[in-house]
């Protein structure tokens, strides 16, 4: 048999290796290309990720501004809060009721409203002025009769105050008080007699919160 042309082996064999490369299963293929495909990226594009939805579930329309970020409060994380100033409160002269009653007998007065419940407080059943506790109330007894060119009566509505005379003064001349005048008197010491819009006198003295009971 004639021996083979040099070359023409190599040909062959390059033939063969073609024809079983060629031959492979065509899902061998399909693989190789995919793979092939996923690694061949080209350069300067990037590939497409899940869209990312705006804080809030809100969906963000084509060129529109991104969302600020917010703060656990709601408001924009740079936005700074403004601080509330708290309202002061309006000063309260912090009265008590305190009558004022004119009496003939001061030591008979005294025994009445012992009777009553009551005790004195300052004062003593044979002086001019008495201040008795009645209840939860206080209640003042003076000797003097009542004077009523003052607009004085036999009871009076008076009034303590733990807010020092001068300022109470003040304070109800702004609000637009009659202010009739600020009077010592030597049996019950300094009041503020001011009216009521009916002419009604009443009468405020200063007490120590310490002393109110």
């Amino acid at each position: 048999m004639p021996a083979g042309i040099p070359g023409q082996d190599a040909r062959q064999s390059l033939s063969a290796k073609a024809r079983g490369r060629a031959a492979a299963p065509p899902a061998v293929l399909s693989q190789y290309k995919t793979a092939q495909v996923d690694r061949a990226v080209p350069v300067g594009r990037v590939q497409a990720s899940a869209p990312v939805s705006p804080p809030g579930g809100a969906s963000a329309r084509p060129g529109s501004p991104a969302p600020r970020p917010t703060s656990p409060a709601g408001r924009p994380a740079h936005q700074r809060g403004v601080a509330k100033v708290p309202t002061r409160p309006a000063p309260a002269p912090g009265l008590q009721l305190q009558p004022m009653v004119h009496v003939a007998d001061m030591a008979a007065a005294v025994a009445f409203y012992e009777a009553l419940g009551g005790a004195i407080v300052h004062g003593d059943r044979d002086g001019t002025w008495v201040l008795m506790q009645v209840g939860t109330n206080q209640i003042g007894l003076v000797t003097r009769p009542p004077d009523p060119s003052r607009g004085e009566s036999t009871v009076e509505l008076n009034f303590s105050a733990t807010m020092p005379l001068d300022r109470l003064e003040r304070l109800l001349a702004e609000r637009n008080i009659t202010i009739v005048e600020l009077r010592t008197d030597g049996e019950v010491g300094t009041r503020l007699h001011v009216e009521t819009p009916d002419g009604m006198p009443i009468k405020i003295h200063h007490v120590e919160p310490d002393l109110l009971v």
